[in-house]
């Protein structure tokens, strides 16, 4: 029963043994109501009342575990979370949340069989629910599970989300990603005819212009291959969800994205300001928090298209302080400011926006760090600092692994073609690393924009004219002519 203070607005579960199984549920819904989790886990924990929890139906004894499941996350119970998110599993029709929750537990545990084993039993079970799974997580789950060389659960993963089933309930994502990377996993294996069916699912145009210099999958890809008509048909698919999703900011970045990806600038920058972000009397958006900085970027990019190098330093400070996962400084619209003043030539700038971010301390991570490495060792070198440059290639060279490309940009900040090209030629040679190279040495159509090219890419029009590297592209599978700009 509810033992109510007069004065006092609060309430206090008086405990007593329950009758049956719907009493039971009915007290502990009452306590989690009167904000009295550790009396609800007590209750749950009773190994004389397990029956009772147990004897309902299928729906009652879900919404019990989903309660503990609740209590142990509010009173902060890793032991507990786990147990209750695995059982409430169990039924038929569990819960999105349910099933999300064991998965990312799982994660976070260490338990990366578990996690994927839990994935794989939901697109049989209750396929909606790995939809609900925030595709952050998916993709990191990816990428750790390749980088550490647990190759069958990789496996085991992209299959599952690789599937045209897979649809993230995130609008303007997709399973691109994915499917590119299950399409040179079913290529490498002899699974022509897979790998040639997962293309054709794939319509994000960076992974398709990746899959035709790639040389597992370019046999699949046509020979006339037209990226402007890919950009187009991305971005009508976008627009068409940024009309069903009007309070979503991430299918109109996208728009702006592709209006980037084909040189129109300024209509990039008209279509993001129908979703600008931080008006206080504005439209709020569902994925304003995390899609904020990414906004600016977008903007930050669009103004540096147009020459207008202010107007992009002043986007891309206000994706700093957009912040990052709770973090008041924006990690990646640091460097990116960095490397933009860099462009332009403003190398003091770019150490000052750095500072904040060198420190051991700094809530980075590696590949953010050797980003950050470059754009410092680049910025030092052209202020006549060569030893301090010298260090930051030798750091990025022990992390080449990470961030290979990082390592050829500052090579060609420093004026090293002979080490810039070297590096290439190793990147060229790397079946894991090819086709970022190749897209890189590819040729794309003239930018109808008015900004100058930049160092990177006058170094790589220069190494392209080496005979070492035009032999290293040849044996890599060649590149491509895109008719879109680069």
């Amino acid at each position: 029963m509810l033992v109510c203070g007069l004065v006092a607005q609060s309430c206090a579960v008086q405990a007593r043994t329950p009758d049956n199984a719907e009493d039971a549920h009915d007290q502990l819904v009452a306590l989690v109501q009167a904000k009295q989790c550790d009396k609800a886990l007590d209750l749950l924990a009773r190994p004389a009342l397990a029956p009772l929890f147990q004897s309902g139906s299928d729906r009652a004894r879900m919404e019990i575990d989903a309660i503990g499941l609740q209590c142990a996350f509010k009173t902060k119970r890793p032991d507990l979370q786990l147990k209750y998110a695995v059982a409430g599993t169990a039924f038929a029709n569990a819960s999105p949340y349910l099933w999300g929750a064991r998965v990312f537990l799982a994660w976070q545990a260490g338990d990366h069989a578990g996690a994927v084993t839990a994935i794989e039993t939901m697109a049989q079970t209750a396929p909606g629910a790995i939809n609900a799974i925030r595709i952050r997580l998916l993709s990191e789950m990816v990428r750790a599970l390749y980088d550490g060389s647990e190759t069958q659960l990789h496996r085991r993963l992209l299959k599952v989300l690789a599937s045209p089933a897979y649809v993230p309930n995130q609008p303007g994502y997709s399973g691109d990603s994915f499917r590119i990377d299950y399409a040179r996993v079913l290529a490498e294996d002899g699974d022509k005819a897979g790998a040639a069916e997962l293309l054709a699912h794939i319509r994000e145009p960076r992974s398709l212009m990746g899959a035709a210099v790639d040389s597992r999958l370019r046999e699949f890809m046509p020979a006339n291959f037209d990226a402007r008509a890919a950009v187009e048909r991305h971005m009508a698919v976008m627009q068409a969800m940024a009309s069903a999703h009007p309070d979503a900011q991430e299918p109109v970045i996208s728009v702006a994205e592709d209006y980037l990806a084909l040189g129109e600038a300024d209509q990039a920058i008209a279509v993001l300001q129908s979703v600008r972000p931080g008006s206080a009397d504005g439209p709020k958006y569902v994925d304003q928090d995390e899609q904020a900085n990414w906004w600016w970027n977008t903007l930050a990019r669009a103004y540096i298209d147009l020459n207008r190098y202010d107007d992009a330093v002043t986007a891309y400070r206000q994706g700093v302080a957009s912040g990052e996962r709770g973090i008041a400084t924006n990690v990646s619209q640091a460097i990116n400011l960095s490397e933009t003043q860099n462009r332009f030539g403003h190398y003091k700038e770019a150490l000052h926006t750095l500072e904040p971010l060198l420190g051991p301390n700094a809530p980075i991570s590696l590949f953010g760090r050797m980003q950050l490495v470059e754009s410092h060792g680049c910025a030092s070198y052209r202020l006549g600092q060569v030893e301090a440059a010298k260090t930051d290639l030798a750091l990025l060279r022990a992390h080449q692994d990470i961030a290979p490309r990082a390592i050829v940009e500052l090579e060609i900040c420093m004026n090293d073609l002979d080490g810039a090209a070297a590096d290439q030629i190793a990147r060229l040679n790397q079946t894991e690393q090819h086709t970022a190279a190749l897209l890189e040495l590819s040729t794309y159509a003239p930018s109808p924009l008015p900004v100058p090219p930049g160092m990177w890419k006058i170094g790589i029009e220069a190494l392209k004219q080496r005979p070492d590297i035009q032999a290293a592209i040849q044996r890599a599978g060649g590149i491509r002519s895109f008719n879109i700009p680069g």
